[in-house]
Formats: C-alpha cells, structure tokens, sequence
C-alpha cells in the first residue's frame, strides 16, 4: 500500500464521525509532515526490546540477525529474544498543537511499533515451531525496552552473549528465519494455526489439533487462490 492510499484510508476511517470533520484537513496536513521530516529524523533511533520465550526451556537455541536476536539463558532456564524496531512508540505529543491529531498519530505509530516488534517475533515461534515441533509464544513474563543510542550499552551487551557456534538444528532454524515473513497476513495466519495446533497436540487434544492443523491448510489454499 502507497503513502496516498494508506493517507486515504486512515482519513477516511475517522471521517465518518461528524464531530471530527473539521479536523481532517489538519490530519492530513500533519501526517504529510511526519512522513516528510520527521520519520527520516528519527532513522538514526531505535526501540529494542528484550522478552522472554514461553516453553523453551530446553530450547538451547541462539541467533543473531540484524533485527532478530535470542539466546538461550540458563539463569533464567528459556529462550530470551531481542528486537529491534523504530523509535516510533513515543514522542508525538506536541506533533501537532490540536490534542486530537496529536493523540491520533500517537495511537496510530505506538501499534505499528508494537506490530513490527511482534512480527519479528512471530517469525521465531513460527521457525521454532518448524524446526523443534514445539509451540512457544513471546508472551513471557519478562519485558525490558530500551532507546538507542541513549541505551546503547544494554543493546551490545545482549548481541555480545550470543553464542557464535551453531549446531545443525540451529542452522536450519535460521535459514526459516530468511524466508518466514510473518508481516504477511496469510502467512501470519498459517503460522498461528500451526502453533496452535502442536500446542494443542502437546496438551493432548489431539482432534483440536488436527482441526487447528486443518485451518492452517485453509490458509495456505487460500494464499494460493489470491495470488
């Protein structure tokens, strides 16, 4: 989707209040602004965020791409993942001197933040799942964010106790990490029933699982059909 048809519907979609139209030519001007000056100012920042891995307790894993990094950390006994995704969840306050505008370009760059970091995310379960047979989810109880440059330390820190050696399990998981595009709806589905279905299959329902395992297969005909 270009710029103009994004701008189009994200107009649109908050046009149909009537309270609200006298706005919308302030919006649009803002957002034109954002995308011009202020998205390339905030290149240069980053959020990296560190969670842990639900069952992956014996998942002695570790990789180290350039926006996708885990480790296997035996204080902890799981899997840590890092992420790294734009400065895009704060600073967006005084954007514009109308609250309203403010605090919808607010909500609108917090979830494509939240969206980019969960994509990575879910390209890890899904290569975890494919490799291992294992059903994780990045839901954990540990989260920890950080803004770099100011926090560039915990960052170099994180990617420098990423074990360098590989085994050939681990391999394989990376090489499904070059081709697992999860920011894709119909493969973001399919992964989704997959790990359901062998989270299922591990907890004993096996005629869940099958049902899940199918919907997967759905998915995959569908993609096919549309494409």
């Amino acid at each position: 989707m270009g710029y103009d048809k994004f701008k189009s519907k994200f107009v649109n979609d908050l046009s149909q209040f009537e309270n609200i139209k006298a706005k919308i030519p302030l919006l649009k001007s803002t957002l034109d602004r954002v995308v011009e000056k202020e998205l390339p100012y905030r290149d240069s920042y980053k959020s990296f965020q560190i969670r842990n891995i639900t069952n992956s307790e014996s998942l002695k894993i570790n990789c180290n791409l350039p926006y996708l990094m885990c480790k296997y950390s035996s204080k902890k006994k799981c899997v840590l993942v890092g992420t790294l995704a734009p400065a895009w969840s704060s600073g967006w306050k005084d954007i514009s001197k109308d609250s309203f505008v403010s605090d919808q370009i607010k909500c609108f760059f917090h979830f494509a933040n939240q969206y980019i970091y969960r994509g990575y995310q879910i390209n890890l379960i899904g290569a975890i799942a494919l490799t291992y047979g294992k059903s994780c989810d990045f839901r954990g109880n540990e989260l920890s964010q950080y803004q770099l440059p100011y926090c560039n330390s915990e960052y170099i820190a994180f990617r420098n106790d990423i074990p360098t050696t590989r085994n050939k399990r681990n391999h394989m998981l990376e090489r499904y990490l070059e081709l697992i595009n999860s920011f894709d709806p119909f493969v973001n589905k399919i992964l989704h029933y997959y790990i359901r279905s062998l989270s299922l299959q591990e907890d004993g329902y096996i005629e869940e699982a099958i049902t899940a395992a199918d919907n997967a297969v759905d998915v995959i005909f569908q993609a096919i059909k549309q494409r």
